[in-house]
């Protein structure tokens, strides 16, 4: 039915999650920034 919609929604929410993941990765200056970059 809406499946375009919903789609689009989760395709803009894993962009944003990918986003966050990579912000957190280079700014974040805890230990676990590089597992987080390992992560990605």
């Amino acid at each position: 039915m809406n499946f375009l919609f919903l789609s689009k929604i989760l395709l803009i929410t894993n962009q944003i999650i990918a986003f966050e993941r990579i912000y957190l990765a280079f700014f974040d200056e805890n230990d676990d920034s590089i597992r987080r970059a390992n992560y990605l």
